[in-house]
């Protein structure tokens, strides 16, 4: 009989690769977990849609934008806990760089979506 094994893996680059096979997890000891996407270049952010690992358990967040990876600023927050999926942030604006801070709630994302 073939034994088969499953590999667990959760590298940022997976939060857009639009498989529900895979996922970004921030470490376990990260006290202030974020992930940070480079767009390559200045883009008019119409959308952001946050699908969190254990979404049944609430998540609070903090999007922050920025056009040379320095200087930030936020754009969209939720401050209070939600359970939802997705949670969504609308009306960006232009970046290049956008960071997601995990305030409250598993530290993981299965995806994340970005519309202009």
């Amino acid at each position: 009989m073939k034994k088969y094994t499953r590999t667990h893996t959760y590298q940022a680059a997976h939060v857009g690769n639009e498989s529900n096979g895979t996922r970004w997890m921030a470490a376990v000891t990260d006290s202030s977990p974020y992930i940070t996407v480079d767009l390559k270049e200045m883009r008019n952010v119409g959308e952001c849609q946050f699908y969190f690992t254990k979404p049944t358990e609430g998540h609070t967040w903090r999007l922050e934008k920025s056009v040379d990876g320095k200087h930030w600023q936020v754009c969209a927050e939720e401050k209070k806990l939600q359970a939802r999926s997705p949670h969504v942030a609308k009306g960006i604006g232009e970046a290049r760089y956008l960071r997601l801070h995990i305030l409250r709630g598993d530290a993981g994302l299965w995806e994340w979506k970005i519309y202009e």
